[in-house]
């Protein structure tokens, strides 16, 4: 089996949806990836899977396959094309991990989920980022938003472009 990641712009698109649609398309998604996929695109290397109303732009890549966008199945070809140019020209090169993206579809705050994968404690986090255990803990709860500053440090600390938190 193949290994999925996720691309920022298809977590954001799975987190705006209802939290059953979302976990739906993600086993649609884990799903495909136990046989074989799609045929490609003409011309590129990216496949269409279709979900109901919803286009899953995948692309394999040798023992990965990256669930790239999530697009309204009524999109013409074309607009599909195009969508995954804009895509590829803004793309950051950052994946999210299916075991971060399982803990964010259900309701876990990215902090905590990205912390917990890099197996750091919340104590050595919050020194690393010079705020208290209590202060980071409210921001693991939404209890607080974090300031820019604090969340540029958590970013840098757990090695991810602020944009995944």
């Amino acid at each position: 089996m193949t290994t999925p990641l996720y691309t920022l712009d298809a977590v954001a698109t799975l987190r705006s949806l209802p939290a059953a649609h979302a976990l739906t398309l993600r086993q649609v998604f884990m799903r495909c990836l136990e046989s074989p996929l799609p045929a490609p695109l003409p011309a590129r290397r990216e496949c269409l899977l279709m979900a109901g109303t919803w286009a899953l732009c995948l692309h394999p890549h040798g023992a990965r396959t990256m669930l790239l966008l999530i697009l309204p199945a009524a999109l013409s070809l074309p607009q599909i094309e195009a969508r995954l140019l804009a895509f590829h020209q803004d793309d950051l090169g950052f994946r999210v991990p299916d075991a971060v993206l399982e803990r964010l579809l259900t309701g876990v705050p990215a902090v905590r989920a990205w912390r917990e994968l890099r197996a750091m404690p919340l104590e050595r986090l919050a020194a690393a980022c010079r705020i208290t255990p209590a202060g980071l803990r409210a921001i693991e709860a939404g209890e607080r938003p974090s300031t820019r500053r604090e969340t540029t440090r958590i970013a840098e600390i757990l090695g991810l472009p602020q944009q995944a938190l």
